[in-house]
């Protein structure tokens, strides 16, 4: 439900024994009362004319998101679930300048942890870095969905051992799975880490959790790779054979390094 906990469409299903108590209504009462039969009838072919001018006027807007967030901020004024809605919807379709003043104005309205992530990972596409972190770390400001709190940990997680600071990416990197504890990617990320930090034992764990979750290539092989430093080469080779029925034209695992290029972003 999220944002959307009033909306119309919660209306259709209950409002259908009221439609149909009022249609069998007047129906009866047409019966018992011939006079007002050709009324009523009247009077229904006036109402559906009206609905149909009524949705002949609406699909106008009603044909995609950008046309109906428009149409909505145009009704009701500047809201902020509107303009993010509007912001992420001309984002999707590569419109990046449109979608940054729209996210831009959702802030100003009302400061979201979503919109604030939204503007953090458009900067962060466009490697603006110091940009990004602080749209992240102001989002943190505004908890909202766990999920949404615990990308944007593992955001800032991932900017920070980027640059080199493991010290402060381990928090955020321990956050992220406390509140997405599912989380594959955020497992690997942080597996990742810790294996450039020759914690192997504890790397390993991560990307055994991992390929529970969410089987891939990479997480067999860095888990390989985890388990080979610690010359447990048995399940290390069972790793990296998994890898290759994942990924078979990976076919030197030697040819492949522990990257941070393969670390993402959420």
């Amino acid at each position: 439900v999220g944002d959307l906990s009033h909306a119309d469409r919660y209306t259709y299903v209950p409002l259908l024994g009221i439609f149909i108590a009022i249609t069998w209504g007047l129906a009866e009462l047409g019966a018992q009362v011939p006079k007002l039969r050709y009324g009523l009838i009247a009077a229904a072919a006036i109402v559906i004319a009206a609905l149909a001018i009524k949705t002949t006027r609406d699909i106008s807007y009603w044909h995609d998101g950008v046309s109906i967030s428009e149409h909505s901020i145009a009704v009701t004024g500047s809201n902020c679930l509107m303009e993010r809605t509007l912001g992420e919807t001309l984002y999707v379709q590569g419109r990046v300048d449109e979608a940054v003043e729209h996210l831009t104005r959702s802030v100003q309205d009302q400061p979201t942890d979503a919109a604030l992530y939204d503007l953090g990972t458009i900067d962060l596409q466009q490697n603006k870095v110091v940009e990004a972190t602080a749209y992240f770390q102001q989002a943190l400001r505004y908890p909202g969905d766990e999920h949404m709190l615990a990308q944007i940990h593992n955001n800032l997680a991932v900017i920070e051992m980027q640059q080199g600071a493991f010290a402060e990416a381990e928090p955020h990197f321990k956050e992220s799975l406390r509140l997405d504890p599912s989380s594959a990617r955020h497992r690997v990320a942080y597996g990742w880490m810790l294996a450039k930090e020759a914690r192997y034992d504890e790397a390993a764990a991560q990307f055994e959790e991992a390929v529970k979750s969410a089987p891939d290539a990479m997480a067999y092989f860095y888990l390989g790779s985890a388990l080979e430093q610690q010359h447990k080469f048995d399940q290390a080779t069972e790793a990296y054979r998994k890898t290759l029925v994942l990924a078979p034209n990976l076919q030197d695992r030697k040819s492949t390094r522990l990257n941070s290029s393969h670390i993402t972003i959420s």
